[in-house]
């Protein structure tokens, strides 16, 4: 059976570096979801897209590849005085890039950030909800609350996401979500449940919410990165993105 999202599966990467492995990363991410991209920029009109967990790896990446290619970026992260690299990139490129403020954890911060960009830009065309962090430990010893913390962030925060911006696409009858998940949404390893499990949540809301969305002309997709060297991966005790 046909799905009714589209998947992409993100390899390893083989870079010299961590920052060449990264921007590969970035790039094959970009080049999944340029449809995306297409979609919206009809009659010569760039895409507004809004990326959660944007302060490095992945999301900081993304936000620049998608500025670069002269789209405008909304681009938000839990503290932006903490992670001032992107905004040092968008200032020194002059990218069409706005660093916002946002905790995907709470319903009035992602609430104050979306009525933001729509109040200035009218819409969003694409919603890119890449914010994640990782604990590891064994299911035996792994305080419930730690998964709990994971689930909060990973699978409720893109919800929260969802439930913010799907409204305007539906009345508009256009945009497309992207998921950033993992292959261990589909595979998990030794220490790494609660991480696993809530991508795996969040593919499967996925999935339904690309039903639910498709006769309304948004599309949905999954990206399923494997191991990428970002602060995520290398320091998954306690790490956000």
């Amino acid at each position: 059976m046909r799905r009714p999202f589209s998947l992409f599966y993100v390899p390893t990467g083989s870079g010299d570096t961590k920052e060449t492995e990264r921007l590969a990363a970035a790039w094959r991410i970009q080049t999944a979801i340029s449809s995306a991209v297409n979609t919206a920029n009809q009659g010569n009109r760039m895409a507004v897209i809004f990326i959660t967990g944007s302060s490095t790896g992945i999301g900081l990446a993304t936000a620049v590849a998608f500025g670069r290619a002269g789209h405008d970026v909304f681009a938000t992260m839990r503290n932006p005085d903490r992670a001032p690299e992107l905004a040092s990139i968008a200032a020194k490129e002059r990218l069409p890039i706005e660093v916002l403020p946002m905790d995907v954890d709470n319903d009035a911060s992602v609430g104050k950030a979306v009525a933001g960009v729509l109040a200035e830009s009218g819409r969003i065309d694409v919603l890119v909800n890449n914010a994640g962090i990782a604990v590891t430990g064994p299911v035996e010893e792994l305080p419930l609350a730690e998964f709990r913390r994971v689930m909060e962030t990973n699978y409720f925060g893109s919800l929260r996401c969802v439930q913010a911006v799907v409204r305007g696409m539906r009345e508009r009858r256009s945009g497309h979500i992207i998921n950033v998940s993992s292959i261990q949404g589909r595979i998990s390893i030794p220490s790494y449940a609660a991480y696993a499990a809530s991508k795996c949540a969040l593919e499967a809301a996925s999935e339904a919410l690309a039903q639910e969305t498709k006769s309304f002309g948004i599309k949905v997709s999954i990206v399923e990165p494997g191991m990428i060297a970002t602060c995520l991966g290398q320091t998954a005790g306690g790490s956000s993105e």
